[in-house]
């Protein structure tokens, strides 16, 4: 199994040639395996992993992915890769890395920042 058959099961999904389940079961083999996605693609690829991992069919809609959130994260997935062609896969893998530490240091401010206000209080 590749890291582009979560894709395709996704765009399937989406065009309702797939049901949510199958790709849920997907998912779930997919963990139980311990696969790694590429690093050039990995958080978009894990994101929507998670998405169709955490509910199946019997669980309400409500916590399902909707197919917005999923269709953003497959033009991203799609455009890290075009973008992995044109510069290399190491440089889309740094870029994506630095983007991720960015946003841990964000959320880490935002903590802080909030721990802060709740101490003045």
């Amino acid at each position: 199994m590749d890291d582009s058959f979560l894709e395709t099961a996704a765009r399937d999904y989406l065009s309702g040639e797939r049901d949510w389940d199958s790709v849920h079961q997907l998912a779930i083999q997919m963990e139980v395996d311990g696969f790694n996605f590429p690093p050039e693609i990995r958080r978009p690829m894990e994101e929507l992993h998670l998405l169709f991992l955490t509910a199946d069919s019997r669980d309400d809609p409500q916590f399902r992915a909707d197919p917005g959130e999923i269709s953003r994260l497959l033009d991203e997935i799609t455009m890290l890769r075009s973008d992995a062609k044109e510069l290399g896969v190491q440089v889309v893998a740094e870029r994506q890395d630095l983007l991720e530490k960015e946003q841990e240091e964000k959320r880490r401010l935002k903590y802080l920042a909030r721990r802060e206000r709740r101490r003045r209080r």
